[in-house]
């Protein structure tokens, strides 16, 4: 199963005792592929930056790196409209 996580969920997953950790747990238990786009992965980080430990922010981002169950589709799409 192919899955994209937002970035609230994913802040709210990484407590240990959280409701929500399975949702990160299942991650690492290799249970699904986290869809991440370049723009996804540079909010994770950003927010991760501003609101969780130093720790925590590269915990995720190394997993975000290495991990073999993170797809990172190419975006060929541009939203930017040039009205001559």
């Amino acid at each position: 199963m192919k899955i994209v996580i937002d970035t609230n969920i994913l802040l709210v997953s990484i407590p240990p005792h959280s409701k929500y950790r399975p949702i990160l747990d299942a991650f690492s238990k290799r249970k699904y592929t986290l869809v991440v786009t370049t723009d996804i992965y540079f909010e994770y980080i950003e927010v991760l930056e501003k609101l969780a430990a130093k720790g925590v922010t590269e915990y995720i981002e190394n997993a975000l790196t290495i991990s073999r169950n993170v797809l990172k589709p190419e975006v060929y799409y541009n939203w930017e409209f040039n009205y001559c």
